[in-house]
């Protein structure tokens, strides 16, 4: 909500963004896609991680989905400027030599 530079509290600021995104989702839609890019670019700087991207988009999304009736908001396109994080793990399955290994 700080990065629209809505005022009020917390929830005055979201019965304002819900608002808007109903009167012009086509706004909300921009919105969004622009604070994934500023997200993308601190993610770039090392400021946050990629991953924490993904977190942002689903918050707004189920924000949206729980007070809206029906979609306004094209979520397939969104998605498409997600970045993919890194995988938590880098996993692989143990070679024959290295599970020889284990059973000694």
């Amino acid at each position: 909500m700080g990065y629209l530079k809505l005022e009020g509290t917390l929830e005055q600021q979201a019965k304002e963004f819900l608002s808007k995104a109903k009167q012009n989702p086509l706004w909300a839609q921009n919105s969004l896609m622009q604070f994934i890019a500023f997200q993308k670019e601190r993610a770039r700087k090392g400021e946050i991680s990629y991953s924490t991207i993904n977190n942002y988009y689903k918050a707004t999304k189920l924000f949206l989905e729980m007070n809206t009736d029906n979609q306004i908001i094209n979520w397939k396109k969104i998605s498409r400027c997600l970045p993919s994080g890194p995988k938590a793990a880098n996993d692989r399955a143990p070679t024959i030599e290295e599970m020889k290994r284990l059973v000694e």
